[in-house]
């Protein structure tokens, strides 16, 4: 339904289409189960919270997208700089609420954001901020 109306109806063609799922664990389904096809996606999402970017996870998410970008849609608490460099395919990450929230650690929050390996908004060429603010990186 989206598809139709985004492409037939109001005549987009630009579209990236980011297929996003709960992550792997007890009670939720291999992401294989729902998945509608390589030809429908071109980004493959998860979201983690409880599971903390475990390696099988990660494995499962490698094995259908392929040669496709994966990130994390949403997390809880962020992943740690030495995750991002075992698991160097994720793209991007999205933080569910404030940076302070969920009790994370200010510190673990300004080492990723920090770090070389992430890239935050304000570094963008095109972007230009009027205002300071925390933003939420991609990674490098």
């Amino acid at each position: 339904m989206m598809y139709d109306r985004l492409v037939n109806f109001h005549g987009l063609n630009n579209l990236i289409w980011v297929y996003n799922c709960n992550e792997v664990k007890e009670n939720v389904d291999p992401y294989e189960t729902y998945y509608p096809g390589d030809d429908v996606v071109d980004i493959f999402a998860t979201d983690v919270y409880s599971e903390g970017f475990n390696q099988e996870n990660y494995d499962q998410i490698l094995a259908l997208a392929g040669n496709k970008p994966i990130a994390l849609g949403e997390v809880g608490n962020l992943p740690t700089l030495e995750k991002i460099r075992s698991q160097p395919r994720w793209t991007w990450f999205m933080s569910w609420g404030e940076p302070g929230g969920f009790g994370r650690d200010f510190r673990s929050v300004f080492e990723v954001y920090g770090s070389e390996e992430a890239l935050t908004l304000e570094e963008l060429p095109w972007v230009e901020i009027k205002e300071p603010k925390i933003h939420y990186p991609v990674l490098k």
